[in-house]
């Protein structure tokens, strides 16, 4: 088996011994660094239907795969056994519970046979708890989620699971801005992410800059968790070739980038057949 072993520098992770990196710079010798690509399939409309079709579809690898799990779903499933043999990192939406419970010890048994069963993976797990903790209908204090976010982290290390990455992902829509009151601390993030979704037509960067610039301060990789665009928008102006050079160049830290290519409880943003071609460009454009 490789083995993969982690280097942590200022220009962001370094995975030694794979393919993948996260960067916040080119690396020696290179005059742009790889936008990291990934998805989360189960489109409503004709199309790929899997992330196997998808990556067929445009024609190159995917480094990420997203995946949502109950505190207690086992793991791994035949999807992220999939993911481990094709090189892709599985990102692991772990479901809230509830959180003052989490924090309080409630939720242990679950957590300690989740991360028992992550360690010995052998590849890296990225996990992303409670993702849109800071939006209304989550109804989540910032206190609470802090400490269940701090106990998830803890158990975690004590089981020994030291191939997880951290994962801090808010929403921000037009409520995003009270993001940073959840943040757990650096010591508890390996990764900052975060949601938006266009639903009006706005364009990737009139939607995307302003929670681009909430973390200015912070020194981390930036994986955009999820976005896309309503099918019923022109999504190939979206997410395209423009749109890669677009944030090399104006957004360094955007290491990733997720699309939910799927129907959602707040709009339907399965790529069209422009959508598709859009995200073929982009993908490409983006190694």
């Amino acid at each position: 088996m490789r083995h993969i072993f982690l280097r942590l520098t200022l220009a962001g992770l370094v995975i030694i011994g794979a393919p993948l990196a996260l960067r916040l710079a080119p690396a020696a010798g290179q005059t742009q660094h790889q936008i990291l690509i990934g998805a989360w399939v189960k489109p409503r409309q004709p199309g790929p239907d899997s992330i196997d079709a998808l990556e067929d579809a445009i024609g190159r690898h995917l480094d990420f795969s997203m995946h949502y799990h109950a505190l207690d779903k086992p793991f791994p499933t035949p999807e992220e056994v999939a993911d481990k043999e094709k090189n892709r990192i599985p990102i692991l939406s772990l479901g809230c519970g509830n959180v003052p419970g989490v924090a309080a010890g409630s939720e242990d048994a679950k957590l300690d046979r989740l991360a028992s069963s992550i360690a010995p993976f052998g590849r890296i797990v990225e996990i992303r708890y409670c993702w849109e903790m800071n939006l209304p209908y989550r109804k989540i204090e910032a206190a609470d989620y802090v400490a269940a976010a701090r106990h998830v982290h803890d158990r975690f290390a004590q089981a020994g699971a030291k191939n997880v990455r951290w994962y801090f992902c808010p929403g921000f829509g037009r409520n995003g801005a009270n993001a940073l009151a959840y943040y757990p601390g650096d010591a508890y993030v390996d990764d900052i992410g975060i949601d938006v979704y266009d639903r009006k037509g706005e364009g990737f960067q009139a939607m995307f800059d302003r929670a681009y610039h909430l973390f200015d301060a912070m020194n981390k990789p930036l994986i955009i968790g999820e976005t896309g665009a309503l099918g019923s928008l022109d999504q190939g102006t979206f997410l395209n070739a423009s749109t890669a050079s677009l944030l090399r160049t104006q957004y360094p830290k955007v290491a990733g980038v997720i699309y939910f290519d799927a129907a959602g409880p707040r709009g339907d943003w399965s790529l069209t057949p422009a959508g598709l071609a859009g995200f073929r460009d982009f993908a490409k454009a983006a190694e």
